[in-house]
């Protein structure tokens, strides 16, 4: 079972099946468009959308002279929303020195 932060269940046997049916959906499609290259899917129809997620580590240990968190998000953050804007990514850093020091959450 899959559940959410307030517990409540997200995978019940509804969305399952929802989720089967989407998936031989977007199957069937796709082989319409194989066989027809002039077949347009309904109105309603999205393909799935892909997540690409990739992990960079940063050479934190080797060069530690050099402060890595500031060059990616820059001034005000801008250069990592410039950069957010330009690929359509959505960079998320974590780990150790990703929140600035003297902030708490109390």
């Amino acid at each position: 079972p899959v559940y959410n932060n307030f517990g409540k269940r997200l995978n019940t046997r509804e969305q399952r099946i929802r989720n089967k049916l989407e998936a031989k959906r977007h199957e069937l499609v796709q082989k319409c468009r194989e066989l027809n290259g002039e077949y347009k899917p309904p109105t309603d129809y999205r393909p799935p959308e892909v997540k690409i997620q990739d992990k960079i580590l940063i050479p934190q240990e080797e060069y530690p002279d050099v402060n890595f968190i500031g060059l990616i998000i820059g001034p005000r953050g801008r250069t990592l929303k410039k950069v957010e804007r330009e690929t359509g990514a959505k960079i998320m850093i974590r780990g150790k020195g990703s929140v600035k020091s003297g902030k708490s959450n109390n």
